[in-house]
């Protein structure tokens, strides 16, 4: 195997293991495969000559914004010294090298090549999804702890009544938003492909949301999915009946799981009784006065001044990284808007659109961008699209 061909195969293998298999401990940290195979594959650029594209610049910005931001918060007084800040920075730094490394290859890669680590990520996450629904001698609950990151996580307990699975995601809502980018992907396979297992893979991580409860993610699913209605190549009765039916399948599938909570939820917060909901808001005017304090570079993660459970990326962006950070994140996203929403013909330019669409709604209760899993998928896509469009123009 060429240096290129072991590279690239590392690198998808190292991408992919972010959103399918566990965390790893090692020397009293919690990390992906992804992050080890980084190392690898930022000493291999040594032998290539280096290209940069304009996401790759972004991603540099992000991590000069993380790192100035918590040396800029020690420097002043708005946190004390604590190295896992600054280790905020290789999150972003980490996904460079697979860029990098992609960037510089002088050979292409096929549509095929990138879709074989795919299909086998799918039938990871829909099996780990079958063991924690059916539970069979505990199986599931065994599984949920290597996600989890161990047995004393909450959500052990959506596992053992099969009411709320985290799946493959570190939490439950990391699972729905992995499940979501499967639904997307396979439901753009068979739409261009018209083939049946592809729609059996997307119906399955469909209904795999649900089993989730992640509100915000399966409102904003929905959303895209009528949006693929629209841009998709697809004649014109399917654009206007497909929004029809997926009302439907919404309907029954929320009937018959006794999702009962969605509403008792809205119907507390009319009340002012939604526990959820009011510590929202807390976290919110906690924010805005820290916000107050260092609004242009902000206060950097702070991990020991603020431990909070953060319930919006957008207030965590401009708490930790101020009004700076905030512009650097969002042309960081509205460049992977505009760039899938140019290359939408296709099945990884629409895909790519469609997740990053999806990612601004689960940014308003959840994290999309500062975690490791779901910046995996990101630039997976990225990745792929860049790979397809080279492989198109040299056939």
């Amino acid at each position: 195997m060429k240096r290129d061909d072991l590279l690239a195969n590392l690198a998808l293998l190292g991408l992919c293991s972010s959103f399918v298999l566990p965390i790893i401990s090692f020397m009293g940290f919690s990390l992906y495969l992804t992050t080890f195979i980084s190392l690898i594959l930022l000493f291999s650029l040594i032998f290539y000559k280096v290209k940069i594209d304009f996401l790759s610049f972004l991603i540099f910005l992000l991590c000069f914004i993380v790192f100035f931001s918590s040396l800029y918060s020690n420097a002043f007084g708005f946190s004390v010294y604590n190295f896992s800040n600054y280790l905020e920075a290789f999150k972003y730094f980490q996904y460079l090298s697979y860029l990098l490394v992609f960037m510089s290859f002088n050979r292409t890669y096929s549509f095929g090549f990138f879709l074989r680590y795919l299909n086998f990520s799918v039938y990871i996450y829909l099996f780990v999804f079958f063991i924690q629904l059916m539970n069979p001698i505990g199986l599931g609950i065994i599984l949920g702890n290597m996600y989890l990151g161990g047995e004393d996580s909450q959500h052990l307990v959506g596992i053992e009544t099969g009411n709320r699975l985290p799946i493959t995601g570190a939490n439950p809502n990391v699972g729905a938003v992995i499940g979501s980018f499967f639904t997307l992907f396979y439901l753009a396979i068979f739409v261009d492909k018209r083939n049946k297992f592809d729609f059996i893979i997307f119906l399955l991580c469909f209904i795999s949301v649900f089993f989730t409860q992640s509100r915000t993610t399966l409102v904003g699913l929905i959303f895209v999915l009528m949006v693929f209605g629209f841009y998709s190549n697809v004649r014109i009765f399917y654009k206007i009946l497909f929004p029809i039916l997926l009302s439907f399948g919404v309907f029954f599938i929320f009937k018959f799981m006794e999702l009962n909570y969605v509403v008792e939820g809205f119907l507390n917060a009319k009340k002012g009784d939604n526990n959820s909901l009011n510590a929202r808001f807390d976290t919110m005017n906690m924010v805005l006065d820290v916000f107050k304090e260092s609004p242009f570079f902000g206060v950097g993660p702070s991990k020991t001044e603020y431990l909070l459970n953060f319930d919006s990326e957008y207030l965590l962006i401009l708490m930790r990284y101020g009004i700076l950070g905030a512009v650097v994140f969002f042309t960081f996203i509205s460049f992977l808007i505009f760039k899938s929403f140019q290359n939408r013909k296709n099945v990884i330019g629409l895909t790519l659109f469609l997740y990053s669409v999806l990612t601004l709604f689960v940014m308003l209760t959840n994290n999309a961008y500062s975690g490791y899993q779901l910046m995996s998928i990101t630039v997976f896509l990225y990745i792929y699209l860049y790979c397809f469009k080279k492989h198109m123009e040299k056939l």
